[in-house]
């Protein structure tokens, strides 16, 4: 029996729900690749805290603050309060 608005090749309503939902998905996806791609290209990095100050970046901060203080950049307090924080 055939109902109004439906004929032998129409779909149920909620295939079309679910059609939108997954082009929601799939657009939510690519925008947030897109959007990774972009950022990582860009230099722009989350964990740019945790790798900003290892141990082996510390011997390289204190020559820097130190080539820093030779050229008459920074102050001795400056240098001293900066050779300090780094301790």
């Amino acid at each position: 029996m055939m109902y109004p608005g439906y004929n032998y090749f129409s779909f149920s309503p909620w295939i079309t729900i679910i059609s939108v939902v997954l082009q929601v998905v799939f657009w939510v996806v690519v925008f947030k690749i897109i959007f990774s791609l972009i950022r990582g290209f860009s230099g722009h990095h989350h964990d740019h805290e945790e790798t900003c100050c290892r141990e082996g970046d510390l011997d390289s901060n204190l020559e820097i603050i130190k080539s820093r203080y030779a050229k008459g950049e920074i102050t001795k307090k400056g240098y001293e309060e900066m050779k300090k924080e780094l301790s």
